[in-house]
């Protein structure tokens, strides 16, 4: 069984998230039960393992107050999480006459960055929506790593990336099997390089950086520009924008009076480029930074497949194969051999390939991925695609993460990045959202 700490959060009904879960084990998910479930002071006499999640987020925001006013690191009910399932609406909680009336993201920015606990999913904020048809991530406007609803967790392949054959589980969904050591291992890598510029911190080859969208500059900070365009060289380059940069500049987990008081409390100054020596607030940076660049990559760099495209989407860009390796079987394989070259491609395609666009064993990656434009420009994968005949019926169903027949799949145009983005799902029974950016 995979070792990992889940810890349950609901003021109502927590019975309901960790059936979920157990119906994910009975169907095959490598996942133990919660190690702790906090909810209403009320429901504590209700089930076995219950804590009082009033305390635990008094004693959140009591650990930010001590870090945010006093330059001081406290231990929170957080601590030592793997994977924290918070649902969004914490509205029943009796917080006194006056008290707030919260969800989770009034909480999730405080257990990123003031706890050690790896990853956050919130639940429920957008109960009626089961597929993001707009920008293939979910909710763009959680504070959490990942929001889904409580039946999503019922999923095996949500946990392990690979689905039951036909079985909802939508491409952009992390693996949340890997998600806390991955998380971990952001951290790690930021933490002593918060001054290195962050495009090099996260492997970006500079052949890729004019490539990058105006979204996807503007988000590392705002501040910075892209030097094809032109921009001055007295302004932010993008590639030299450091995780600092971004601290200083994003609100995403915490809002600008709360980074200011914070650095300030631990001696430095949030408006200088000089990065304080504290490791204790290094470390609060680097998780901050971390979540967010994670947001970032499933956005921003992959999430348009123009930039760094993963197996099957690449697949998709060069639809062909060798006649004995051209069924649908051999196609979906690319979007299940995560571990061991070549990942479902054609060897022929995959041989091609060239070394500088391979994009693997990163942590701000779950699934094999290449640089687009790195292969886009080289000959041998030309040369490849003028010898092979192409199979342009089989499409990518985003939903199921397997090849179906186009005209036994529905068509729809995201959002995301520049240009028509077109994609495809399978599934009916799902709810999709937008529904506008159907194909008519």
């Amino acid at each position: 069984m995979l070792t990992m700490k889940i810890y349950v959060c609901d003021d109502r009904d927590p019975e309901l998230i960790c059936s979920a879960l157990e119906t994910a084990r009975d169907r095959g998910a490598n996942i133990p039960l919660p190690d702790s479930v906090f909810t209403d002071p009320s429901l504590l006499g209700t089930g076995t393992g219950r804590r009082n999640l009033i305390e635990a987020i008094g004693g959140l925001n009591d650990a930010a107050k001590s870090a945010i006013v006093e330059g001081k690191i406290e231990s929170t009910l957080f601590d030592g999480a793997d994977l924290v399932l918070l649902d969004y609406g914490l509205t029943a909680l009796e917080w006194g006459k006056g008290g707030p009336r919260l969800t989770a993201d009034h909480i999730a920015g405080y257990i990123r960055a003031f706890s050690d606990c790896a990853y956050v999913v919130s639940l429920n904020r957008l109960a009626d929506v089961d597929f993001d048809l707009k920008y293939l991530i979910g909710d763009f406007e959680t504070k959490s790593d990942l929001a889904l609803n409580t039946p999503h967790l019922e999923q095996p392949g949500l946990w392990s990336g690979l689905p039951a054959q036909g079985e909802f589980c939508p491409w952009y969904w992390p693996r949340l099997n890997l998600a806390a050591n991955r998380r971990r291992a952001q951290i790690s890598a930021l933490e002593s390089r918060l001054g290195v510029p962050l495009l090099e911190v996260l492997g970006i080859p500079e052949a890729v950086t004019p490539h990058l969208s105006n979204q996807a500059v503007a988000f590392l900070s705002p501040q910075a520009e892209d030097p094809a365009a032109g921009a001055p060289a007295s302004r932010l380059d993008v590639r030299r924008t450091t995780a600092w940069h971004h601290f200083r500049s994003s609100n995403r987990t915490l809002v600008k009076n709360d980074r200011e008081d914070l650095v300030r409390s631990f001696g430095g100054d949030l408006s200088s480029e000089d990065i304080p020596a504290s490791p204790e607030l290094r470390r609060i940076v680097a998780r901050v930074v971390a979540a967010e660049l994670e947001f970032w990559f499933r956005r921003d760099v992959m999430g348009s497949q123009r930039l760094l495209v993963d197996a099957p989407h690449l697949q998709v860009r060069y639809p062909f194969r060798r006649s004995a390796t051209d069924t649908v079987a051999a196609w979906d394989a690319t979007a299940q051999e995560f571990e061991a070259a070549p990942y479902g491609l054609d060897q022929a395609l995959f041989s091609a390939i060239p070394q500088e666009a391979f994009y693997l064993q990163s942590p701000w990656i779950d699934r094999p991925a290449f640089w687009l434009p790195l292969i886009e420009r080289n000959n041998n994968v030309s040369d490849l695609v003028e010898s092979y005949e192409r199979n342009t019926n089989l499409v990518f169903c985003e939903d199921t993460r397997r090849f179906r027949q186009r005209n036994e799949s529905f068509r729809f145009q995201t959002e995301i990045g520049k240009g028509i983005d077109v994609r495809y799902v399978e599934v009916e029974g799902a709810t999709y959202s937008p529904r506008t950016l159907f194909a008519r």
